[in-house]
């Protein structure tokens, strides 16, 4: 599977024309010493008939409330698009 890591959230909403569904995943990585909560989202995505994984990140810094960085990801919706708290894990496919 191909990995698309974009850096800047801009750049992220501007390829959601190319997603499967309507939800795009995120969850939270350790976080150590004050540098706060950093959230990765993702979502599937085509190009040129090749599924896609594109991954961005949201930066929550001094915030160590996971509960309530949770609760407001949870209430964003963006027209039929939501933020679902999980993950996307590699897809491997055999053809024999």
């Amino acid at each position: 599977m191909i990995i698309i890591k974009i850096d800047t959230l801009d750049d992220f909403v501007s390829f959601l024309t190319r997603r499967l569904g309507n939800e795009i995943f995120y969850e939270f990585t350790d976080s150590t010493g004050d540098m706060g909560t950093r959230a990765i989202l993702c979502f599937l995505g085509k190009i040129d008939g090749i599924t896609v994984l594109y991954q961005g990140e949201l930066n929550f810094p001094n915030i160590r409330d996971l509960a309530a960085i949770k609760k407001k990801l949870d209430e964003f919706e963006f027209g039929d698009i939501r933020l679902v708290s999980g993950k996307i894990r590699e897809i491997v496919m055999s053809i024999s």
